[in-house]
């Protein structure tokens, strides 16, 4: 799996759009306090976890610096996920070059 890894921008963006209900009345405070935003950018990387022959995960690694928070607490997130097949997946190269094209078709 040559050239396989993934990079890129992760991005995210989040709104409240419901207000808490504390149970107390807050004549003092404004009415836009319980809905908070935030937004996320940064980048992103892809790795396959592969033998030769067989495919056994992926590895996502996200890196976002929040910004633009309003009643909220800003700053940054680290985020590291696994995913799974639910079988194995074996591929052959062949196969993918005779799909695919050869890899020096562009070059």
């Amino acid at each position: 799996m040559q050239g396989a890894a993934n990079v890129g921008i992760a991005y995210y963006a989040q709104w409240k759009l419901s207000e808490d209900d504390f149970g107390i009345d807050r004549p003092n405070l404004p009415t836009r306090l319980d809905k908070h935003r935030v937004y996320g950018f940064g980048p992103e990387v892809t790795l396959p976890i592969a033998s030769k022959e067989t495919l056994f995960a992926f590895l996502n690694l996200r890196y976002f610096w929040e910004t633009g928070a309003r009643w909220v607490l800003q700053g940054i997130t680290f985020l590291a996920t696994l995913t799974f097949p639910y079988q194995e997946f074996h591929y052959d190269e062949r196969l993918l070059e005779i799909e695919w094209g050869s890899r020096h078709d562009f070059d």
